[in-house]
């Protein structure tokens, strides 16, 4: 299983692994990425930890990406954005766990469990 020790890594492991060809070029070459970090339920559904990256396509379509930490790691695409009630990247020392702008995520993880 791969270690992610860099927001490249997670984002190289996505577009290598990754179906949409659409996803894959908005990572590589003409979209936007946003790393959200580490959640400990990334996708609804799934109970096991991972990572949310969102994805701008060059076309303006929003989605976003999780990877999900089981026996292998399993890419989840959908339009809707995490619960941010669940970010675990607080505290971390690592790019790919705390995500693009920690501040901000930590705000959005308060006012979702209400402590505004």
């Amino acid at each position: 299983m791969n270690v992610f020790t860099s927001r490249n890594d997670l984002l190289g492991f996505i577009s290598t692994h990754i179906v949409y060809k659409y996803i894959r070029r908005a990572i590589m070459d003409d979209g936007q990425v946003e790393n959200y970090g580490a959640f400990e339920v990334p996708a609804k559904g799934y109970k096991e930890p991972g990572w949310v990256v969102k994805v701008v396509t060059a076309k303006g379509k929003t989605v976003y990406v999780s990877v999900v930490c089981q026996e292998q790691y399993r890419l989840i695409v959908t339009e809707k954005e995490p619960m941010w009630k669940y970010w675990a990247g607080e505290g971390c020392s690592n790019e790919v766990y705390y995500g693009d702008r920690p501040d901000e995520y930590k705000k959005l993880k308060e006012i979702e469990i209400g402590k505004t």
